[in-house]
C-alpha cells in the first residue's frame, strides 16, 4: 500500500514538473516574440531618424554673409588707388567730403557712363575756406563734361547728409567714399565711424542692399 502511494506521488510530481516546464517554454517564446517585435520597431524607426539627421541643410543655413571691406587710406595716392580697385563700372557711389579734384575724377572714370556719383561737401564760408585739408574745388567739373551721371550737393551742416540717403532710398549706393578731414574738419574717429555704421545700416535696412565697399581717407582710422 505504501509502495502504491509513493509511486502515485512520484507520478504527480512529474506531472507538476512537466506543467512548469511547458509554462516556462511558452513564456520564453512569448518574451522572445515581444523582444523581436520591439527590435523590429526600433529597426523600422531607425531609418526615419537617420533621414532626419542626414537631411541636407537648407540654403539659408549654409549662406554666409560676406563682410563689407573697409579700406582706410592716408594719402591722395593711396586713396586714388583704392578708388580704382574697388569701384566698378555701373556703380552708384556716394562721396562725402568731396574736393572735386583728381580723386573725384577717378570715381567718375571708374563708374563709367552707366554709373552714378553723388558728391557731397559742406558749403564753404570765409571761416572754413582756409581750413587745413580743404583744397580748391573745381565746381565746373560736371558742367564741362555734361554731368548727366553725377550730382554735386553742398550742405549747410554735415548732419544734413542724411537727406541724401533719404533721396536715394530707391537707388542705394554700392560704395561709400568718405574724406574725414575734408568734411569733418579734423580726424574725428568716432564721428566718422558713426557715419559709416549709419550708412551701412541705412542702405541695408531701407535700400535692402548692403554696400560692397567703404573707402575712408583718414590719417588716424
Amino acid at each position: 500500500m505504501m509502495r502504491i502511494r509513493i509511486l502515485a506521488f512520484v507520478a504527480l510530481w512529474r506531472c507538476v514538473l512537466f506543467v512548469q516546464a511547458f509554462s516556462s517554454t511558452a513564456g520564453g517564446s512569448k518574451s522572445s516574440a515581444t523582444s523581436s517585435a520591439s527590435t523590429t520597431c526600433i529597426a523600422a524607426s531607425a531609418p526615419a531618424s537617420s533621414a532626419v539627421t542626414s537631411k541636407p541643410p537648407s540654403p539659408a543655413s549654409t549662406h554666409r554673409v560676406k563682410p563689407i571691406p573697409y579700406i582706410s587710406t592716408t594719402s591722395t595716392i593711396e586713396h586714388s588707388r583704392a578708388l580704382s580697385q574697388y569701384i566698378r563700372s555701373g556703380d552708384r557711389v556716394l562721396e562725402l567730403g568731396t574736393q572735386l579734384d583728381a580723386c573725384t575724377e577717378t570715381i567718375r572714370e571708374a563708374i563709367g557712363v552707366d554709373g552714378y556719383g553723388v558728391f557731397v561737401d559742406l558749403k564753404r564760408t570765409e571761416t572754413t575756406s582756409g581750413r587745413s585739408g580743404q583744397g580748391s574745388r573745381d565746381s565746373g567739373m560736371f558742367q564741362n563734361s555734361g554731368g548727366e551721371n553725377a550730382k554735386y550737393i553742398e550742405l549747410e551742416q554735415f548732419v544734413h547728409y542724411r537727406s541724401v540717403l533719404d533721396d536715394n532710398v530707391d537707388s542705394p549706393f554700392d560704395v561709400l567714399v568718405l574724406d574725414v578731414t575734408a568734411i569733418l574738419g579734423n580726424d574725428l574717429e568716432l564721428t566718422a565711424l558713426s557715419v559709416i555704421f549709419e550708412f551701412v545700416d541705412d542702405m541695408t535696412r531701407r535700400g535692402k542692399q548692403r554696400p560692397r565697399a567703404v573707402i575712408v581717407k583718414s590719417k588716424t582710422i
